[in-house]
């Protein structure tokens, strides 16, 4: 099947520059003014030189091919009797091509099928780099951790490689050709609305209710995968957080959902008061302090909570993506420990109501929103679009 987008750039600058430059020429013409005309053509050839070309209406296309696209990363996977599910390869030409191909390199699962149209709408957002060519291998799953040798594999026959949220000790950062944002992410624009909800906030940090907050489902691995693990969904990191809550009064964290692991469990979950009413986002921008948690892999939210008033206290996760590693510890968040031993100690602070402490915390949540808000999905599309194109050009 095919499914066709029509991306619509707005080029009001480049157009009310380019009727600027228009009017002068018409006036050069009619002055014959040399010094002016010879300051006109610098000027003139600057514009066109600096800008990127504005494609005003394009339509682009996919098709799933069968044959004759991704056959360079298709070999390298054909080397691997157990390669990872749900790898898939994107062959991109945007110059010569508006109907772009994707292939399955190994079993797909239909269930991330929408994670699918997100991939491909990222790489939709850059097509304005015409230079932009080549084959592109995504794992299109909650973790995109691509084994190391077949990347390094991946990497000699120039395919490049990108992931959203990459295990810092399975992986291998440094061999990616660039990190993209996950699909949540690229489905919320890079969670603008809820970034300028939180902006529209101006109530002073004191004012928010001192407590940290967090309401989520039941997601993640036992033990976080490590044996012996009795794999139940007591062994949850987010079960153990909730039940720990109960004991800690300036803390707030319940479940909303009861899902895999924990599946069939909510009634007993109910009957321990873990469980509460899902909250909307904003409910939680009322609390002086947020609870980042991983679930499957790195929690997929922590953009907005970052972009919001409150503290975020972020237990400290093994996975990597494309902006965490501008987040600095006791700068931009306070971190929680994996065994979360230190979580009363390190959570109490928001209790406190001293000058100097709601200076620290006040300035831990400006921090953060100041250097998130240069993760934009409009920047994430031009730093990978440029990324990938000097990878293919090298």
């Amino acid at each position: 099947m095919t499914a066709v987008v029509v991306c619509r750039t707005s080029g009001r600058r480049y157009f009310r520059t380019l009727l600027s430059l228009s009017i002068g020429l018409l006036i050069l013409i009619l002055t014959n003014d040399q010094r002016t005309w010879a300051l006109h053509r610098g000027s003139t050839r600057f514009f066109f030189q600096s800008v990127v070309p504005i494609r005003l209406e394009q339509t682009i296309s996919w098709s799933e091919c069968e044959e004759g696209c991704c056959e360079k990363a298709l070999q390298v996977v054909s080397q691997y009797e157990n390669a990872q599910n749900n790898m898939v390869c994107f062959d991109l030409n945007f110059r010569e091509n508006r109907e772009q191909q994707y292939l399955h390199l190994t079993p797909f699962t239909h269930d991330f099928s929408h994670y699918l149209s997100m991939a491909k709408k990222f790489f939709e957002s850059m097509s304005a780099y015409d230079t932009l060519s080549g084959e592109i291998v995504w794992i299109i799953q909650d973790d995109a951790t691509i084994d190391p040798v077949m990347q390094v594999k991946f990497i000699s026959a120039r395919v490049a490689t990108v992931g959203h949220s990459v295990h810092s000790e399975r992986g291998d950062i440094s061999l990616y050709t660039v990190l993209v944002p996950n699909f949540h992410f690229i489905e919320h624009d890079g969670y603008s609305d809820l970034s300028r909800q939180a902006a529209a906030i101006s109530a002073p940090f004191s004012s928010l209710r001192p407590h940290v907050f967090w309401a989520g489902s039941s997601t993640g691995l036992p033990c976080s995968s490590r044996r012996p693990c009795n794999d139940t969904c007591i062994d949850l990191q987010r079960y153990k957080l909730v039940r720990l809550s109960q004991e800690i009064e300036w803390l707030k964290f319940s479940f909303t959902q009861a899902i895999q692991w924990c599946k069939g469990d909510e009634a007993e979950l109910q009957a321990l008061n873990m469980f509460s009413n899902r909250s909307n986002e904003v409910e939680w921008m009322r609390y002086r302090g947020i609870l980042d948690v991983d679930g499957n892999v790195d929690a997929w939210g922590s953009r907005w909570r970052f972009s919001t008033n409150s503290v975020v206290f972020k237990v400290k996760t093994d996975y990597v993506n494309h902006y965490s590693g501008a987040l600095v510890d006791g700068v931009h968040l306070i971190q929680i420990s994996e065994d979360l031993t230190d979580l009363k100690l390190k959570t109490s602070i928001i209790m406190r109501n001293d000058t100097n402490t709601l200076t620290y915390l006040a300035n831990i949540a400006k921090n953060a929103r100041k250097t998130i808000a240069a993760f934009t999905l409009e920047s994430a599309s031009a730093d990978s679009a440029q990324a990938l194109v000097k990878f293919f050009g090298s």
